[in-house]
């Protein structure tokens, strides 16, 4: 995949790949009704990967509010 040639190619240290809520049943092709929770769950876990690396890189003074969804 892409992330492994960015990791082992370029040399990025950390590389992820964000993926849909599904646990296999509808794959990529998910009901209309689990857009919008998979849009939050992401945007969740985007912003607290974001805050744990700007606390490790900044250290702890820094803020952000809580993402609203």
């Amino acid at each position: 995949s892409s992330i492994d040639w960015v990791k082992g190619a370029v040399g990025v240290k950390y590389v992820y790949t964000l993926e849909l809520r599904d646990s296999g049943r509808f794959g990529f092709l998910l009901p209309a009704r689990h857009i919008v929770p998979s849009g939050k769950e992401t945007w969740m876990a985007v912003h607290a990967s974001a805050m744990e690396l700007a606390k490790r890189t900044y250290g702890d003074y820094v803020e952000c509010p809580e993402p609203t969804v």
